[in-house]
């Protein structure tokens, strides 16, 4: 929409199976870089992994044996029901400021606290946690378009009554796996 002869605004909707937040902010990016260079009357070129060569990537991945090694690894955790938990930021620069002098960032910091407390509510020693990654630990995907997150079950096991700051490491390693 054209505001005035020098202020202009871009909407732009998408469709939520369409776009993840890492995508969101690679469009923001793209489109801050394409104005400049624009605006500069620079060329700009980028050539990112469009999401239709990601499905294909994908699909070829479904049939190798990296999938089968995936499939053996999730078929060896136990299945439990799927929650969906999300954590308000009230205590943010707090729970930041702790978290970083535990060498762990907020949300390995905040997941290890949610288990805790659910730990002690329930008195379940084993808690399965859905778990948000990007899906873009390739160099290829880190500008690609479309929806890649994934959410994938994490398990956490407090049998052994550890300490928070063991719990902290555990869970540290468990997210990383």
């Amino acid at each position: 929409s054209c505001l005035a002869t020098d202020k202009h605004l871009l909407t732009v909707t998408l469709p939520s199976l369409c776009a993840d937040a890492s995508t969101l902010n690679c469009f923001y990016d793209e489109l801050c870089r394409t104005y400049d260079a624009l605006v500069r009357g620079d060329e700009f070129h980028v050539e990112a992994m469009q999401y239709a060569d990601f499905a294909a990537w994908q699909n070829e991945l479904l049939e190798s044996d990296v999938a089968n090694a995936g499939r053996e690894f999730w078929q060896q955790r136990e299945g439990t029901e799927r929650g969906n938990t999300t954590f308000d930021s009230v205590a943010r620069f707090v729970v930041g400021d702790v978290a970083v002098a535990s060498g762990i960032d907020r949300a390995t910091f905040l997941q290890t606290c949610w288990q805790t407390l659910l730990w002690r509510l329930t008195r379940q020693s084993k808690i399965v946690m859905g778990q948000v990654f990007t899906g873009r630990n390739y160099d290829e995907l880190k500008r690609a378009f479309g929806l890649i997150a994934k959410c994938v079950p994490v398990k956490f096991n407090l049998d052994h009554d550890p300490s928070f700051a063991e719990q902290l490491r555990e869970t540290a390693k468990d997210i990383s796996e």
